[in-house]
């Protein structure tokens, strides 16, 4: 059992590898940025020519975008 979280942990090291460290950012859910994050969702949902069923990966990939476009 040891040596499964052995190599998870390595899996995952090797997963990051060359990826920016983030774990510095704390993103906190204010009524502001639940709006932007929203808007954005939002506009991805329309940009896929309002598709319904992907909300979720549409919230997600609008978080994504505006945590990038902040770090720039």
């Amino acid at each position: 059992m040891a040596e499964s979280k052995k190599s998870e942990t390595l899996s995952q090291k090797q997963a990051n590898h060359g990826k920016k460290d983030t774990a510095h950012l704390i993103v906190h859910a204010t009524p502001v940025r639940l709006e932007l994050v929203s808007q954005r969702a939002y506009q991805i949902f329309e940009e896929r020519g309002c598709v319904h069923g992907f909300d979720v990966e549409d919230w997600l990939e609008a978080e994504k975008q505006l945590i990038a476009e902040s770090l720039n």
